[in-house]
């Protein structure tokens, strides 16, 4: 008789515990659904390439730089290394792109502008703009059609060389 209340005793304090284990972990995760833990989450400052609205939450002031759309992704890739935050917005007028950044910056864009300005003049790529990508993709297709029929035709050859044997 003993020998059951001890096991009725740890099987009560389980499902205690286990009960106790679920309060804990709701109470504990309430504050991360709570609506001002959501509201904090979004108004922390975030670095690097971000959105205008989350570049102005820094408080400081903006500048800009205008910049084309051959530079870009090199002058993105040096402000990343050099840990400036910038906004980028297309002008629809020029087709030209504003990168903003935070003013106390200036020194660190024109370093990663004379960066880009060297990585651009020792590329060997032409300076004229780029195929649009349904031209690359129909090249590419094209090559690959050709790239089948070689490889089937010479799969072709090679079985009726070993037939004639």
């Amino acid at each position: 008789m003993s020998d059951e209340r001890a096991v009725e005793f740890v099987l009560r304090s389980g499902k205690l515990s286990a009960k106790l284990l679920s309060k804990a972990i709701l109470y504990s995760i309430r504050p991360l659904t709570s609506p001002k833990y959501k509201r904090e989450k979004r108004q922390q400052i975030v670095y690097g390439k971000q959105t205008m609205k989350k570049l102005n939450l820094h408080g400081r002031q903006l500048e800009h730089v205008d910049i084309n759309k051959t530079d870009l992704v090199s002058f993105k890739r040096h402000l990343n290394k050099l840990g400036v935050d910038f906004s980028i917005a297309k002008d629809k007028t020029t087709g030209n792109y504003h990168v903003w950044f935070k003013g106390q910056d200036v020194e660190r864009v024109k370093h990663a502008m004379e960066k880009t300005a060297i990585a651009f003049s020792q590329s060997d790529r032409p300076i004229d703009k780029e195929k649009p990508l349904s031209e690359k993709v129909k090249e590419a297709s094209e090559k690959a059609k050709e790239r089948n029929n070689e490889k089937g035709q010479k799969h072709l050859k090679e079985k009726t060389v070993s037939h004639e044997k």
